[in-house]
């Protein structure tokens, strides 16, 4: 019997996973397959770029993100 999942991850480079979730250019899509990778694919995430980064709130370090809430 054939196992299939698959798993994505945010990346800028396709090596590493970003940081960043919001800020990150695309998702590394990877079909595993009977334990192994058989399928591997980028996908540009929508709204990445300048105009969808400007949106997010500014947070100063130690700062979080409950607090822009109160």
């Amino acid at each position: 019997m054939k196992t299939s999942i698959k798993i994505a991850a945010v990346t800028d480079d396709g090596v590493t996973i970003s940081p960043h979730f919001r800020r990150a250019r695309y998702y590394e899509v990877l079909t595993i397959e009977n334990g192994a990778i058989a399928k591997r694919e980028r996908r540009e995430r929508a709204g990445h770029g300048a105009s969808a980064r400007q949106k997010e709130p500014h947070h100063h370090q130690g700062e979080h993100r409950e607090d822009h809430l109160r």
